[in-house]
């Protein structure tokens, strides 16, 4: 099969960036696969690719490309450019999270994108993609819109926009079952919804031995992640368990604060503020505990990942896949949403108490089984063939 994957930024960090590299690559051991990415601004990319996998840009930004346009075709190649950046995306939905990264310039190498793609199966990975695609992609072609967060993160105009021209597109995934229950009764005239999880990316050999007395963090330092309201909690524990340390991996927009709240509770000795590491599967194998503060999230790559490095997770019922990983008592700690009480006394109880430590990341590492990527890439497999064969006009 001829697929093609339609991604944001292809070259930026991010779970949907990850898993959609990792499913693409191995989809393309057996397929003739490309990841589309609308734009690029970075020479490098945040994840490396697979080189199994191909990939195109659409509008690339990064700066060799752009110290590449000199000269005065290329000077006025530019300010033809930077005119259409100025000007706000029409194409993609504006009630889109990332509606702002968008603009006339992608607008114009997007439509010719989705007007010109000659493919078997089509895969958009956010809103403003899919309705893009929705509206403009061939109908000769499979189009898949995937969703990866929540059916509680769109507002109702974004919905409505949705409920219009979903029933376009020839599939809708989400990541879990409880998400794909609630699509369905918005999307009561189509089109059909299932759920795929995303699968645990390769951590390679080897578990933590759970001897370090680390406590770790991971993810983008903004509100959705919560690690403003988890350093109140490490006070407590802190104060009962004083050898014990709290390491937060990630960058993001709220790192100043945190640092301010760090201070504000004197807690400078013992959070650490980590940045981004490469190699945080090595980060986790050198900790004891995973917790994970979150608001919401579309299915929590992290917590998987944390759980294959053999990590008991301590967890918030956020909105949207925690409950589908961990069962409380049985492969780690899952506490009411905001119940910060709850949060402490499970983070002491599991500094205090290394069989219990022992035994709730054996059966977390054991959950993880089911979201293995070669059982993951089978049902892809059996999706798209499925679809493909029951197009009537689809490309030969």
């Amino acid at each position: 099969m001829r697929i093609r994957y339609l991604l944001m930024n292809g070259f930026s960090t991010g779970g949907t960036v990850r898993t959609t590299l990792q499913t693409a690559a191995a989809l393309a051991e057996r397929h003739d696969v490309e990841v589309v990415s609308v734009y690029k601004r970075r020479d490098d990319a945040a994840i490396p690719h697979d080189p199994r996998l191909r990939l195109r840009v659409l509008v690339d930004e990064s700066p060799g490309a752009l110290a590449a346009r000199t000269g005065p075709a290329g000077r006025a190649t530019e300010a033809v450019r930077e005119r259409l950046r100025a000007r706000p995306s029409r194409l993609v939905h504006s009630g889109d999270l990332r509606y702002e990264n968008f603009s006339a310039l992608t607008d114009l190498a997007l439509y010719r994108y989705l007007r010109t793609v000659r493919t078997d199966v089509l895969v958009g990975t956010r809103p403003g993609l899919n309705l893009a695609m929705a509206r403009h992609a061939p109908r000769s072609i499979v189009r898949v819109g995937q969703d990866h967060l929540h059916h509680g993160t769109y507002g109702e105009e974004l919905r409505a926009a949705m409920r219009r021209l979903y029933p376009r597109l020839d599939l809708y995934v989400t990541l879990t079952e409880r998400d794909a229950e609630a699509w369905r009764r918005t999307l009561p005239d189509g089109p059909r919804v299932v759920s795929v999880p995303n699968a645990v990316p390769d951590a390679g050999a080897g578990r933590s031995p759970l001897t370090d007395k680390v406590v770790l963090a991971a993810g983008r330092l903004t509100w959705q992640k919560g690690f403003g309201r988890l350093i109140p909690i490490w006070r407590r524990v802190a104060a009962e368990h004083p050898d014990w340390t709290l390491r937060i991996f990630g960058a993001g927009y709220q790192e100043d604060k945190l640092r301010s709240l760090i201070a504000e509770h004197r807690l400078e000795g013992t959070v650490q503020l980590m940045g981004h590491s490469s190699r945080l599967h090595d980060e986790m194998r050198r900790a004891s505990i995973f917790v994970m503060p979150s608001r919401f999230e579309g299915f929590p790559m992290i917590l998987l990942e944390a759980m294959s490095c053999g990590l008991p997770p301590v967890v918030y019922d956020f909105r949207n896949g925690a409950r589908e990983l961990v069962t409380d008592g049985v492969n780690g700690r899952l506490l009411p949403e905001r119940d910060a009480d709850g949060m402490a006394r499970a983070l002491s109880e599991l500094m205090a108490d290394e069989e219990l430590r022992r035994t709730l990341a054996q059966r977390a590492a054991a959950a993880v089984d089911d979201y293995r990527l070669d059982t993951i890439v089978a049902r892809w497999e059996e999706i798209f063939a499925e679809l493909v064969e029951a197009r009537p006009d689809r490309p030969r």
